[in-house]
């Protein structure tokens, strides 16, 4: 098939799929049945911080986010499901904080990994729409809308488990110059996934739950640092997060914040933001620590390994 054969038909797909009237997917399922338990936000949170923190650090220009930060932005994102074929059940992630007039700066795409999740898309402006394929897993169409009557849409497809964008994105212009009507409007046209506020409770209202489930049982508290361990080259960094993990129902989840130490500051160092680097080979692996406590009990220290 020619490229603009194939242009041509992506072009009427996108135009058929936009003229749809605004409809939740999968309209069979009732709408409370989208809903994310407590439990499986607070198993996504770890994931979805990691990206967060990459976000909000190049939005403020500046690599240190703070946990009361990023506690901030998760609780402000907004979440969906989506089906991705033969990949199984997905959850789309949407940041709120950093959201333009038509666009936003993160509507990302997980699926369950064990018992976390695992990344497969990243995307911004609006979308994603699921386009059905032959089998297998399905493409997505992501949009980005400019004033209001151009819009961009992205193809991406799966491949070496992840999607990636393809040669193949399509422009949507206004209509005759000057007659003033447009073709679509930006964002206007694209069917929307049924969304749900963030259950994830939050410390500063009180209309809200002040506990958290995640699983049977009273709060068993496992506050660690993530990743357990790091592997490292010399002259090379590293993030250490501090990750409030918990079983049980607890309080909502309470940290006194504390300061970073190694075990070998001879051969690593580590700022007071957690940021660990590998000064020199190291005989035995550096201990990384951090003095805070998450309910009451201590975090779990971490090991780095340079080599």
């Amino acid at each position: 098939m020619s490229g603009l054969r194939f242009r041509q038909m992506l072009r009427t797909a996108l135009f058929a799929l936009l003229s749809l009237p605004a409809m939740p997917v999968q309209t069979q399922v009732q709408p409370d049945q989208h809903k994310l338990s407590t439990a499986e936000v607070a198993s996504l949170r770890p994931v979805v911080r990691r990206d967060l923190r990459s976000l909000a650090a190049t939005q403020s220009n500046d690599n240190y986010v703070s946990p009361a930060d990023l506690d901030r932005l998760f609780r402000r994102c907004r979440f969906s499901r989506i089906d991705l074929g033969s990949l199984g059940p997905a959850v789309v992630v949407e940041e709120l904080e950093f959201a333009g007039a038509s666009n936003l700066s993160m509507i990302n795409v997980y699926v369950p990994s064990g018992k976390s999740w695992r990344r497969v898309a990243v995307g911004e402006g609006f979308g994603p729409q699921v386009v059905p394929g032959g089998g297998g897993v399905p493409d997505l169409v992501y949009g980005w809308g400019e004033g209001v009557c151009n819009t961009t849409f992205h193809l991406y497809r799966y491949h070496d488990g992840s999607y990636s964008p393809k040669a193949c994105d399509q422009q949507v212009e206004a209509g005759n110059a000057g007659d003033g009507n447009c073709v679509i409007a930006a964002c206007e046209g694209a069917r929307k996934l049924p969304t749900f506020p963030n259950p994830w409770p939050s410390a500063t209202d009180a209309t809200e739950s002040t506990t958290s489930t995640n699983g049977p049982g009273p709060c068993k508290p496992a506050p660690a640092l993530d990743p357990a361990v790091a592997n490292l080259g010399p002259g090379t960094s590293i993030q250490f997060e501090i990750a409030p993990r918990f079983t049980g129902t607890c309080p909502v989840e309470s940290i006194a914040e504390g300061g970073w130490t190694t075990s070998d500051p001879v051969d690593t160092s580590v700022s007071a933001r957690g940021v660990a680097t590998c000064l020199q080979p190291t005989p035995v692996p550096a201990i990384i620590r951090y003095s805070g406590s998450s309910w009451g009990k201590a975090f779990n220290s971490a090991q780095l390994n340079c080599k």
